[in-house]
């Protein structure tokens, strides 16, 4: 059993500032990273779901690309609706759908 030599600091030795207190509203490095990262996997997950059914409801057509988009923008815009009641691959394919009725360039004119 190895046996800990280091003395336990007492309070004379603390540091007498602590710890750096945040601002107010402002979050720590690593957390703001995670949630960026969360938020990039989310937009990728949105896009590749948007993409895979457009795809199988219009083929490889030319209109592909620009109904993805205009989906991938309406899901990203209404995503705070989402409430999780349904997969989220449902409430995309719901969008896409009504992108699709749309056609391409006239969602939200």
């Amino acid at each position: 059993m190895k046996r800990h030599s280091d003395p336990i600091p007492n309070e004379q030795d603390a540091d007498p500032t602590g710890p750096p207190t945040p601002q107010p509203g402002a979050r720590p490095r690593r957390v703001a990273e995670e949630v960026e990262n969360t938020a990039g996997e989310l937009r990728r997950q949105i896009f590749a779901l948007v993409y895979r059914q457009l795809g199988s409801m219009v083929g490889r057509s030319a209109d592909l690309d620009d109904l993805a988009q205009t989906a991938a923008e309406q899901s990203l815009r209404s995503l705070d609706a989402f409430e999780g009641r349904s997969e989220l691959s449902t409430w995309t394919y719901r969008i896409c759908y009504h992108t699709l009725l749309a056609g391409p360039g006239r969602v939200g004119a």
